[in-house]
């Protein structure tokens, strides 16, 4: 649940808010996980709200309920049926793609499967917290407005429930006098 701020942290003239909130996962989904120590310590001091771990297989990585995902896939490892199956069995999870430069096809893919975002490796690790803190905090917002929608679809059918009742307790309404319904 949210706990009602915003929190905000500057780093390098940029800055990335954040709404404060529980621990949120990052699942890192990497053939060797390389770089993970280095993307952990940047996640820890700017967005310390998040944790992040490696996944060498989608299935591994979805069996930890993410918020989010990197994918830093081989082109062997991932390509449009994976980044599609990935999408359908996680409708709403946002996921950033990191591409090799000369690698239209996946950038393609990605953009075709809904991604949050593309970005090209060697990746800078500052621009990839902040593309990530994005992806969480709109994701977050995203939730908090399904679970007031539902909320309020609840509250409209309780409505409906005790509008019905009370026009039954109307017709049953009769006239003292003469014993007939009145409308």
């Amino acid at each position: 649940d949210f706990t009602g701020g915003h929190q905000k942290t500057s780093f390098g003239g940029a800055t990335v808010s954040s709404v404060a909130q529980r621990t949120q996962g990052v699942v890192l989904l990497s053939d060797d996980g390389a770089g993970l120590p280095q993307l952990q310590a940047l996640f820890r001091r700017f967005l310390p709200h998040v944790e992040l771990s490696v996944a060498h297989h989608v299935e591994q990585a979805l069996a930890r309920s993410p918020d989010a995902m990197v994918l830093a896939p081989s082109p062997a490892t991932l390509d449009e049926a994976g980044l599609s199956a990935l999408r359908d069995a996680a409708p709403g999870l946002p996921f950033v793609v990191l591409t090799n430069d000369g690698d239209h096809e996946l950038r393609a893919a990605a953009a075709r499967c809904d991604s949050a975002d593309m970005l090209r490796q060697p990746v800078d690790g500052l621009e990839l917290v902040s593309r990530m803190g994005l992806a969480l905090e709109l994701k977050a917002q995203r939730d908090k407005l399904v679970a007031l929608s539902e909320r309020h679809q609840r509250d409209l059918e309780r409505a409906h429930l005790d509008v019905l009742w009370r026009l039954g307790k109307a017709a049953e309404h009769r006239d003292k006098d003469t014993g007939h319904h009145v409308f």
